[in-house]
């Protein structure tokens, strides 16, 4: 998928003067453009504070109808299917979500700063992601299977200090998905592995063969399997 990072296009202050001193508080909001394509599984993450709520139709606003989106349930280690249709009479109020059956309507799902969902359109679509960035961001992981990303627009390999995934536990999988070919693309972390590339400790997924830092594209879902829970943080700072 391709991908236009327009990214920090404001810095907004906002003056609270209290008694004893002025203090500012300051947030940096930002955009990008990603295509959505039909035909196939799109892995998105979500990387702003979006709206009152983050529910999906304050992300997503130039979503098809008919189109499905996927969030992972880590406790039940299944997803959780929510279908998008305008034309379906929801009950719901202002809303045109509904399960999995299709047919029972349902409030929006929520999707936080740093949550990954697969989005599976209808037909093609660009959809402009805006929000404030995320200044401090921790995603309390569990054992196994995270759909989980990124918090912040960025984009590079994995080994940017503003991803922190150097923060994951030894034999961490990092699972990204290839569009074109439907599939997943697995790569694992191992400071003790012994790499064969000088100052690197990412490895294939038969956990053995030597291999570069993996690339990360904005708004691009992960999945994060991490052997051991572990508290993924990441900052930002606006200077």
């Amino acid at each position: 998928m391709r991908k236009t990072l327009l990214i920090a296009a404001a810095a907004l202050a906002a003056g609270v003067i209290s008694s004893n001193a002025q203090v500012y508080s300051q947030n940096v909001v930002g955009y990008y453009n990603l295509p959505i394509t039909s035909g196939g599984y799109n892995f998105v993450s979500v990387q702003f504070n979006v709206g009152v709520s983050n529910g999906a139709s304050e992300i997503f606003t130039t979503i098809p109808d008919g189109t499905e989106f996927l969030a992972w349930d880590p406790i039940h280690s299944s997803f959780i299917v929510n279908y998008y249709d305008t034309g379906g009479g929801s009950t719901a109020p202002a809303q045109s979500w509904y399960m999995l059956d299709y047919s029972t309507s349902t409030n929006q799902p929520v999707y936080t700063p740093g949550t990954s969902v697969f989005v599976v359109p209808t037909a093609n679509a660009t959809n402009t992601f805006v929000g404030t960035v995320v200044n401090a961001y921790t995603n309390n992981l569990i054992a196994g299977y995270n759909m989980a990303a990124s918090a912040l627009p960025i984009a590079g390999p994995a080994t940017n200090a503003l991803f922190n995934l150097n923060s994951a536990p030894d034999g961490t999988e990092y699972i990204q998905w290839d569009f074109t070919h439907q599939t997943y693309v697995i790569n694992y972390y191992d400071t003790g592995g012994g790499s064969t590339i000088p100052g690197n400790s990412w490895y294939m997924a038969d956990y053995s063969t030597a291999t570069n830092p993996p690339s990360l594209s904005v708004g691009q879902g992960l999945f994060i399997v991490p052997p051991s829970p572990f508290a993924y943080s990441q900052t930002y700072t606006n200077q």
